[in-house]
């Protein structure tokens, strides 16, 4: 009877599709023990490993340390005209108290280095690759429910979600903040003054915009500003369809947000998945078979784990 290393050595998986597709066990693992849902029936482990990263790029990790906070020059002025207009999903106006007592909560639980997490959207917990957050692949910008109600589990998120959000991204240590603003309606999240507030403020190339041009070379025949058409460019927050990847101008120079693939996740993590075929590739002599992945650990979005081989372990960093 042929042994667990001849059957390998006889498979028709190099050792690198072996890899991905053991790496791929370990994150459902994970996921399981997380909580957050996947399609077990995805059968091709680069789409399972790239849902896995794209399921981490919703979440903000703090390693129990503050964020510093960074407000917009658009949103302290609203804040110190205890202003912001926003009526509920009736017309009823919300009282700016109880926006500005939501967002104190909010900024203060980020300062101090609790877990947010449960004020973000529930498709946290989803990664079966049909939740994508279009809008934080592409803009790398991130929305929290602005409510002073408490919650610390996936099956309680239902009690603090709001009719207003806090829309930021995160950059190194600090968390900047854009703008509050009615939940928009289904598929319609990308909007273009936000792209303005991080562009007066400085922060396009902080929030992961590449600039490629400076003034001097003409200008962009069509410019993208309208919500509506971006959030079809876009297929929508959520929306299924093509994603298109586009550029934007201020002041003639030319920005470009996050790459995406067709399915609306970040080319980055396609790109990660390559280097660790990579690593396998040239790290691992072809006489070793690869026969485990262990002690994988996702330790606030730096996922590392080992790679076992004939015996041999082999650290790998993704």
């Amino acid at each position: 009877m042929p042994t667990k290393f001849e059957n390998l050595k006889n498979s028709k998986e190099d050792n690198a599709d072996r890899a991905l597709r053991l790496l791929a066990e370990a994150m459902k693992s994970q996921m399981k023990a997380r909580h957050i849902s996947y399609d077990d029936s995805i059968s091709d482990p680069f789409d399972a490993v790239c849902n896995y990263l794209d399921n981490d790029n919703k979440w903000v990790y703090t390693s129990g340390k503050g964020f510093n906070i960074k407000v917009s020059k658009e949103l302290r002025k609203k804040l110190d005209d205890r202003k912001f207009d926003i009526v509920d999903a009736d017309g009823n106006h919300i009282p700016e108290e109880k926006i500005l007592a939501a967002y104190e909560k909010i900024v203060n639980g980020f300062k101090n280095g609790e877990d947010m997490n449960f004020h973000s959207s529930k498709n946290i917990y989803s990664a079966d690759g049909n939740r994508i957050d279009t809008l934080l692949n592409a803009w790398n910008i991130h929305h929290i429910h602005l409510s002073t109600k408490e919650s610390h589990s996936k099956t309680s998120m239902n009690r603090n979600r709001s009719a207003y959000l806090l829309m930021y991204f995160v950059s190194g240590d600090a968390i900047y903040c854009l703008d509050i603003i009615a939940h928009p309606e289904r598929n319609r999240f990308f909007i273009y003054n936000n792209l303005e507030i991080m562009y007066r403020n400085g922060w396009l190339e902080l929030a992961g915009f590449d600039k490629i041009r400076e003034g001097g070379y003409g200008e962009l025949n069509v410019k993208l500003t309208d919500d509506q058409i971006l959030n079809a460019c876009y297929g929508g927050h959520r929306q299924n369809g093509p994603k298109l990847n586009l550029v934007f101008e201020f002041d003639n120079s030319l920005y470009i947000p996050h790459p995406l693939n067709a399915c609306g996740q970040r080319t980055d993590n396609v790109l990660r998945i390559q280097e660790f075929e990579r690593f396998v590739r040239t790290r691992i002599p072809n006489d070793e078979i690869v026969d485990e992945i262990k002690n994988f650990n996702d330790d606030n979005g730096r996922i590392s784990f080992d790679v076992l081989a004939s015996g041999k372990v082999y650290r790998c960093e993704l």
